[in-house]
């Protein structure tokens, strides 16, 4: 089977753990400003965890034009939320075809989003990160 990549971003903040569903057992609510933030950047797909909010996008040069928008508005975010902390991963996908070419897929990398949530919690180091995918 073949496998497609694809790059991982968590938002985050430190030391808060999220309630995912209508009651947040135990964690903050979701904050609403994130969720406008995955609409704005066009994410592949997405998905609210406990850490945080991950979003996907497909190794390629637009997928990492939208990567820098998104990395952009997240740092511009920060006047709302000034703990919000962003971790960003590399991660695969089967890559699934159909006749016309790649089928669109919304799955996350599990093991690739819970790195990018590990580094929200840790040293903010998504720039260097970034820079080093988009040489590759």
């Amino acid at each position: 089977m073949r496998k497609r990549q694809t790059i991982i971003a968590a938002l985050g903040q430190k030391d808060v753990h999220y309630g995912v569903g209508a009651i947040p057992d135990g964690g903050r609510y979701f904050p609403r400003a994130l969720l406008l933030l995955v609409e704005a950047c066009k994410a592949e797909s997405y998905d609210l965890r406990r850490g945080g909010l991950v979003v996907s996008y497909t190794a390629s040069p637009r997928g990492y034009t939208l990567l820098k928008q998104f990395l952009s508005y997240a740092e511009a975010m920060r006047e709302i939320l000034p703990d919000l902390c962003i971790g960003i991963s590399e991660g695969f996908v089967p890559a699934r075809f159909r006749w016309f070419g790649l089928r669109p897929d919304l799955a996350i990398d599990d093991q690739a989003a819970e790195r990018a949530l590990e580094r929200v919690q840790g040293e903010q180091t998504y720039r260097d990160e970034f820079k080093r995918l988009r040489v590759t």
